[in-house]
């Protein structure tokens, strides 16, 4: 489960009781920080918090304004300078050089929301959201208040959003409104990467709790009703009993899934890569042996003719990188450490090494 989900978890449990919140999004980073914009954080009434806007060094401050906030029923917008010698020693200084802006907006359990409603709603159709957030409107005299959402083609036309964006996408954008100048932080928000994992063998055990831990939405899917035992993995893991010719039937592979096949079976494994091949699955990893994995295609490439290259990119076999080890926790560890970096486009590096 990734942040949003779980802030829209606490939302609706909120909700459900009729309880008072805050929402804290993080709208704007001039220099570093922790966050990117786009970070948000939900406060209860009784200060318990979900989700996060830094490393911890101002969320104890943003929790005391949120309680002004709900009182009040008004956004407010409070400025940190994470560098600042002052502010370090109140407390909220992290030394990283980086000034922050953070909208703090009441979120009322049984009434207004915000993007929350909005964003629960997309999650539900696994759709792209577009929000753009009014956070500072100056002098401006237009209709825009802080605070205030726009949605879908709305945003789209407010901020002249591109919607080419591979991923996530949030920026702060100055925008002109009928002659005058409004600040908003532009959103396209896609529904989590997926996780489809064939076999529910001992690889998928740690596999799947570190896909969910990382924000992956997870579905393990089993033939064999004796493995398929949902004591086995975590509550947000979904498990499928199914014959795998019947996978079509439950659940769709698309460009925001990742496909991991453990079964160890030969056909189970031929027949789940040719399902996966004819998918839109952005990547499809194999617990296999090289040379095994190699059989694998050669068998596919015999039946059905032989793949072309935009096919064999996505394919992953043997899955993982090489961080040593051969645990099943080492091994899962190795894949969702793989299909990270090729989901987030990052380099796959020491941080150490990077330059910028």
């Amino acid at each position: 489960m990734d942040e949003i989900d779980t802030i829209l978890h606490t939302y609706t449990s909120l909700s459900t009781d009729g309880g008072k919140a805050a929402l804290a999004t993080l709208v704007h980073v001039s220099g570093a920080a922790f966050r990117r914009v786009g970070a948000r954080m939900l406060i209860a009434g009784d200060g318990r918090t979900t989700g996060a806007i830094t490393a911890g060094c101002i969320e104890t401050d943003i929790v005391e304004k949120s309680r002004a906030v709900v009182e009040s029923g008004s956004p407010i917008v409070v400025r940190y300078d994470t560098g600042s010698e002052k502010e370090i020693l109140f407390g909220w200084g992290s030394g990283c050089q980086g000034v922050l802006s953070v909208l703090i907006e009441p979120v009322q359990g049984n009434g207004f929301g915000g993007a929350l409603p909005y964003l629960a709603k997309r999650r539900l159709a696994r759709e792209t959201a577009t929000i753009a957030t009014i956070y500072d409107v100056g002098g401006s005299t237009s209709e825009f208040k802080l605070g205030r959402h726009l949605f879908d083609s709305d945003a789209i036309e407010l901020a002249s959003i591109e919607n080419d964006h591979d991923g996530p996408y949030a920026e702060s954008r100055t925008l002109e409104v009928d002659k005058s100048v409004v600040h908003a932080l532009v959103e396209q928000i896609p529904p989590p990467n997926r996780l489809v994992i064939f076999g529910a063998g001992a690889v998928s055990e740690p596999l799947a709790l570190f896909a969910n831990e990382t924000g992956w939405e997870v579905k393990v899917i089993e033939r064999r009703s004796a493995f398929a035992d949902q004591s086995r993995f975590h509550k947000n893991v979904e498990l499928i009993c199914t014959p795998y010719e019947s996978v079509g039937d439950v659940i769709t592979l698309d460009t925001s899934t990742a496909v991991v096949i453990t079964t160890h079976n030969f056909l189970d494994d031929c027949f789940l890569m040719k399902k996966s091949i004819a998918s839109s699955a952005r990547a499809i990893a194999v617990l296999s042996s090289r040379r095994r994995a190699a059989n694998l295609i050669e068998t596919i490439e015999a039946e059905d003719g032989p793949l072309d290259s935009t096919q064999r990119e996505r394919i992953y076999a043997p899955a993982g990188i090489d961080i040593g080890g051969d645990t099943p926790s080492r091994i899962a560890l190795s894949i969702i450490a793989q299909l990270s970096q090729i989901f987030s486009g990052a380099g796959g590096g020491a941080l150490r090494d990077k330059i910028t």
